[in-house]
């Protein structure tokens, strides 16, 4: 699929972060009809994040309810999947992630703006919107998102693990802060992009997921250029309970 999917809210649809899931065993997937369903499900069964939300939320609301679509550039031809798009939404009275996609045969998307440039939450937090990356929010909506692919993997059969692809962008010029963390003042982030790419076992992603969350986020703390500034599954472990 196209890549879809984690990180805040931005003024500019070029400064997202993206991941993708997929399951790597071969079954024949969902049946369409159970996908939403399955939606449903899992929005119950992940632990909810006040601050970050439900990545993956089945709005109900006219507009921007999820709809079967298909889109060939998304590698899945003409199979079709749901789609989510608060970009549709004209008032925009919900929020939550810009866009997602999930596919009855195990693709997920989600795609979303910096949460750090969200202008109004940023003169609550007394910060400057586009100036600032925080692990914290990073490892927030990683960990929802992992959750997220885990509880649809076990959905099928015959899956044995999970596929993750997660880009940010727009990092250039951005330092390392949050406000309700301890995060000293560092240089700037040269480098506007960052990849991170891994595969792991459901047992895996059950039962050490701060571990996946770690290593996944690695790329893109390592564009602030320091070995001191280390996401360590323990860290990650305390940030989510929070």
């Amino acid at each position: 699929m196209l890549p879809i999917a984690t990180h805040g809210r931005s003024s500019t649809s070029s400064t997202t972060s993206s991941a993708t899931a997929s399951k790597y065993a071969g079954d024949q997937g969902l049946q369409p009809e159970q996908a939403l369903e399955a939606l449903h499900e899992i929005n119950h069964e992940v632990p909810y994040d006040a601050d970050i939300g439900s990545l993956f939320y089945p709005y109900t609301r006219d507009g921007i309810s999820p709809r079967f679509t298909v889109d060939e550039a998304s590698g899945l031809g003409l199979a079709d999947f749901l789609e989510c798009s608060l970009l549709r939404d004209p008032d925009r009275a919900t929020h939550g992630p810009t866009f997602w996609r999930v596919s009855p045969h195990g693709s997920a998307t989600f795609i979303d703006a910096y949460r750090e440039d969200d202008a109004d939450g940023c003169k609550h937090l007394g910060m400057q919107p586009c100036t600032w990356f925080s692990p914290n929010i990073m490892v927030r909506l990683l960990a929802g998102f992992v959750r997220h692919a885990r509880a649809m993997a076990e959905r099928f059969d015959s899956a044995i693990g999970v596929s993750f692809r997660c880009e940010w962008c727009g990092l250039s010029g951005r330092r390392v802060d949050d406000p309700r963390g301890v995060w000293h003042r560092r240089d700037a982030a040269r480098n506007d992009r960052r990849l991170s790419i891994g595969l792991w076992s459901l047992p895996a992603l059950s039962g050490d997921w701060p571990t996946v969350v770690s290593a996944l986020a690695a790329p893109a703390m390592r564009a602030f250029m320091t070995e001191k500034i280390v996401v360590t599954a323990d860290w990650v472990r305390g940030v989510v309970r929070r």
